[in-house]
């Protein structure tokens, strides 16, 4: 395989990874989303836990220490969220225009200066290969910072997914009591009235059996 080859295919590769990563970042962004709304909840709730007969008040403290630890997790996946979105750019090689208008100057400098050494084909494929090796290196250290990124912010959502869960097993015995004390009414549609204004059906057969 020729060489320039290598450097451009590496290139595209890091290219590839850059999509892989965002979808990722884009997962990782809706997954924290639903955990901080469940924490949330559990903040906005936290004195409507009823001390009922499942849990004692001793064991509540585990309540609250799992509440910091989703706080101290959520901001600290949200910090490593935000240096991967606001981190370093990738880099592209120059534009098709660009890399035509490159060409052009080289034939026109050989053209005014043939005693030069090399070719405009030959300076051109050198130019490209620095390209490829040059960007294609620089976006893998990208590539890998937001890996390394990543991988945290996996680990952070692990921790806040697990201390969630621990904080809402609590309110578990509060829905079991409020479940229990649900009275259930059945509606039942009133009869019709009886319309004043129409002749019961005993006065019917009274005046019907009237003499004229």
């Amino acid at each position: 395989m020729d060489r320039i080859e290598i450097f451009k295919e590496n290139y595209h590769k890091e290219l590839e990874s850059r999509e892989y990563l965002q979808n990722r970042f884009s997962t990782n962004v809706t997954i924290v989303t639903l955990l901080l709304a469940a924490l949330l909840y559990c903040i906005k709730n936290a004195g409507s836990i009823e001390y009922t007969k499942y849990f004692y008040s001793d064991f509540f403290w585990v309540f609250y220490i799992s509440l910091i630890f989703s706080v101290a997790t959520s901001i600290f996946i949200i910090v490593i969220l935000l240096i991967n979105l606001l981190g370093a750019p990738y880099k592209r090689i120059p534009s098709s225009q660009v890399l035509n208008s490159y060409y052009q100057d080289l034939v026109k400098y050989y053209e005014d200066y043939p005693e030069a050494e090399g070719n405009p084909d030959s300076e051109f494929e050198k130019s490209m290969t620095e390209y490829y090796i040059e960007i294609g290196t620089y976006n893998m250290e990208v590539n890998e910072k937001r890996t390394k990124n990543m991988g945290n912010a996996h680990i952070g959502i692990i921790v806040l997914a697990v201390t969630i869960l621990i904080s809402l097993m609590f309110y578990v015995p509060t829905f079991l009591e409020k479940d229990a004390n649900v009275q259930k009414f059945e509606i039942v549609d009133p009869s019709t009235p009886e319309d004043p204004a129409s002749p019961k059906e005993k006065d019917i057969k009274e005046n019907f059996n009237v003499p004229k």
